[in-house]
């Protein structure tokens, strides 16, 4: 056991706070159960409106206690732009060892040199130590290839991928969940979306060894998986909200699916109580924000997501030169990186003047070398539909974007949540600053917060 004061954080993106709730009533979230009973438990408040509540933007706030009015992070992938000091370099300056495992959109330095696992959407994703880049490069591009069935790892990509993982924490009870989770798709009771759930526990597995290893003084888990689930499967978590019902067979299919996720999470949670009381660390968990039912669209149809099939394909017939990187990012979004800001106009000219049907085929953000674009068209697309700029047909928009499986039916909403396990349950009926987490993490390690963290932190537990 530690005799420091050590914190571990669990960041699960999203999960809405009703289903919590009901999840939990309905004896479906046993150790999610038993951590709010020894819990202070909050709702924590983003202070940004719709257009502002983006994960990647929200645990920016989380780990700096600075709005993101303020830190200015807007686009994921922009995490090597951040400014102000975080969580874990405050620590690290103290003397104390930091381990974050895929905290979203924070920069390498964030761990103050410590261990760090970047988050799968992150363009420059060195993990540290570097030999942790076999399992950092595939569950990178696992994440951002999830729905594209016809992407594939090289034998080679897999083969160092388990070598790290044999040497590095991976448990019976992961190669049992892998081995399952296979059987289900070739038998059809289970979709290739679950894999996610894998990867996290993957990824449980690689942070638990570190953790006993090292026995940090702050350390994150973050999983996204859950939020995906909510995302594209709220409709069959709660079809009778929907105009857009989905079919017996999909329900068959999918009606379990975000259940799927809490209780994935909830196994975690279970584990995770495990290796902090080993260490006598406060054990924390944070949403950033969660969800609600998205039926602004079913009128519609629904939103639906096209995606690339090759970055490389779009790029190459819309003839985009001097592209130095192509970095996909969630859902439709991805960035083009070019040598020079010439080259990001020239091409941010080109992605504006693609249509579909008539309408912006690309969103499109230009700053400075980056490009930051993505799939406009949300409708569904007649199968012959053509993709031109001016008066120039450039390809079939079906041979070069896939579409989502499932529309989209859950968005981001204010509210999230954040536990810490006191041993006694205490609610906070006001809703909490997003920004207190960073002090009070800090005060709870008996480290001086920094200026820029100006919020309150909550009241030490005992």
């Amino acid at each position: 056991m530690n005799e420091s004061p050590s914190v571990l954080l669990l960041e699960f993106n999203e999960l809405a706070p009703g289903l919590m709730e009901r999840f939990i009533a309905g004896g479906h979230l046993p150790n999610f159960e038993r951590l709010r009973s020894q819990s202070t438990v909050m709702i924590t408040d983003p202070e940004a409106d719709q257009s502002g509540l983006e994960p990647w933007i929200q645990w920016v706030t989380v780990h700096t206690g600075v709005a993101g009015a303020e830190h200015g992070i807007e686009k994921l992938g922009e995490a090597d732009q951040l400014e102000y000091p975080t969580i874990g370099e405050t620590v690290a300056a103290q003397g104390g060892q930091v381990w974050l495992c895929g905290s979203m959109n924070l920069p390498r330095r964030a761990a103050g040199g410590g261990t760090y696992l970047p988050d799968p959407w992150n363009p420059d994703a060195t993990p540290n130590p570097a030999s942790m880049r076999a399992f950092s490069d595939f569950v990178r591009a696992n994440v951002q290839e999830h729905s594209n069935a016809t992407a594939r790892q090289t034998p080679g990509a897999l083969a160092r991928f388990g070598w790290f993982l044999a040497r590095h924490g991976l448990s019976m009870s992961t190669v049992r969940a892998s081995v399952a989770q296979l059987v289900a798709e070739r038998r059809g009771t289970r979709g290739r979306w679950a894999r996610a759930s894998v990867l996290d526990r993957f990824q449980w597995d690689v942070f638990r060894w570190y953790w006993r290893r090292q026995q940090p003084a702050f350390a994150t888990f973050f999983s996204n998986s859950t939020a995906h689930f909510q995302h594209v499967f709220w409709r069959n978590l709660e079809p009778e909200l929907f105009a857009n019902k989905p079919g017996a067979d999909e329900q068959r299919r999918l009606g379990d699916a975000v259940l799927h996720g809490y209780r994935e999470m909830d196994r975690i949670v279970g584990e995770a109580s495990v290796l902090a009381e080993e260490a006598g660390a406060t054990l924390m968990f944070c949403t950033g924000l969660s969800q609600q039912p998205y039926v602004q669209a079913e009128a519609h149809g629904g939103k639906y997501i096209y995606r690339p099939h090759r970055f490389e394909d779009v790029v190459d017939v819309l003839g985009i030169q001097g592209v130095r990187q192509i970095a996909p990012v969630m859902a439709e979004q991805f960035h083009l990186y070019f040598h020079d800001e010439v080259g990001a106009q020239a091409a941010g000219e080109v992605l504006r003047s693609a249509m579909v049907d008539g309408e912006p085929a690309f969103t499109v953000r230009n700053a400075g070398v980056d490009v930051f674009t993505g799939c406009a068209v949300h409708g569904l697309v007649p199968v012959d539909a053509t993709l031109r700029t001016g008066d120039d047909e450039i390809g079939v928009f079906s041979d070069l974007f896939y579409r989502s499986e499932s529309p989209k039916s859950g968005f981001h909403h204010p509210d999230g949540m954040w536990w810490i396990r006191t041993g006694e349950h205490e609610q906070i009926d006001r809703p909490i600053p997003l920004r207190s987490i960073a002090p009070t993490i800090l005060e709870l390690l008996d480290i001086d917060v920094p200026d820029s963290m100006k919020a309150a932190p909550v009241a030490a537990p005992g």
